[in-house]
């Protein structure tokens, strides 16, 4: 529950005053791996249209050398960009190596290669510490993003089921852009992944910078929306934009000029480029990791340059405010 200033006392670490303070560790908390930038949908709002860049996957040497090449102080190793991780024909290796490091493991899917029974099992055995599943839908509506499927939603109830038999502790979320085509699912979305026991939804934005299919709602309106989920106290959490403005965090954000993320994570392509974002910048190279060290590169000039312009270079980034 969320204290007057809009902070709840879980966070009140050592770790939450460095991220207020926009303090840079030594090394990224998290690192996000770009698996595959090849997809079994065909999304309109997704940036690989703008990108055109050739489809492929990394290599499961190569994956494994980026993993030795990151030091301990590593907590997490995120999967994700502009591809569906489980297509990758050595993602649960990969998830299995990662373990194997002692490190935290997730991973934003689409969810649809799970309507198959046969991965369902396979994502239980590797240990997997949070599984996010981009839904937007619980009824066919007039989203225009990440489509309606029947299939998926019952997949994701005999995933949610099969864990509870196999004594998973994998983490089932429900990761969910919030716009106009699908303002009226938003509350009984929440309701349905509390019914199939899912356990937390996160209602987020998207960088609208580069594609215009997602048509977000007014900020009062958005806001509204969230302070209304407040009230209705879901048994499971909800997060939303709108939590990180509350109270004294608004004052974190020094109106836009930083951006949490890319002081605590960094993203690695296919090819080993370092990057400072996944979702607004997931081509824009600072270094390559088969090249320095990741802890020469984060402390290095080239992210010195962009976290003093970040405010320049990630002008009309939409993913962590309100319009």
């Amino acid at each position: 529950m969320d204290s007057l200033w809009g902070i709840r006392p879980e966070l009140l670490t050592t770790d939450y005053a460095r991220k207020f303070f926009y303090f840079v560790p030594k090394i990224p908390r998290q690192v996000n791996v770009e698996a595959t930038n090849r997809c079994n949908l065909n999304c309109k709002m997704c940036k690989r249209r703008e990108l055109k860049i050739p489809e492929t996957g990394i290599e499961l040497r190569k994956f494994i050398e980026i993993i030795d090449k990151l030091l301990p102080s590593v907590q997490e190793i995120s999967f994700g960009s502009y591809g569906e991780s489980f297509i990758h024909p050595h993602i649960y290796e990969m998830i299995r190596y990662v373990k194997s490091k002692g490190k935290i493991v997730s991973i934003t899917t689409n969810g649809f290669i799970f309507i198959d029974e046969d991965q369902r099992r396979l994502l239980l055995g590797t240990g997997m510490d949070t599984l996010r599943v981009s839904i937007e839908e619980i009824s066919p509506g007039e989203n225009k993003a990440h489509p309606y499927s029947s299939k998926l939603l019952f997949a994701m109830e005999m995933l949610a089921k099969e864990r509870t038999a196999a004594g998973s502790k994998m983490k089932l979320f429900f990761n969910t852009v919030v716009h106009t085509g699908n303002y009226d699912q938003i509350i009984p979305l929440i309701n349905y992944a509390e019914k199939i026991d899912f356990d937390q939804v996160e209602l987020i934005h998207l960088d609208k910078k580069s594609n215009d299919v997602y048509d977000y709602l007014p900020a009062e309106k958005e806001i509204s929306l969230y302070k209304k989920i407040k009230n209705m106290k879901f048994k499971i959490p909800v997060s939303s934009l709108y939590d990180r403005y509350l109270g004294i965090r608004r004052f974190a954000f020094r109106n836009m000029k930083y951006c949490p993320f890319t002081y605590d994570v960094c993203h690695i392509t296919i090819d080993g480029d370092v990057t400072p974002c996944c979702f607004g910048l997931p081509r824009h190279k600072i270094d390559n990791i088969f090249e320095r060290p990741l802890e020469e590169i984060w402390n290095g000039r080239g992210f010195k340059e962009f976290r003093k312009n970040q405010r320049e270079v990630c002008k009309g980034c939409t993913l962590m405010r309100f319009e």
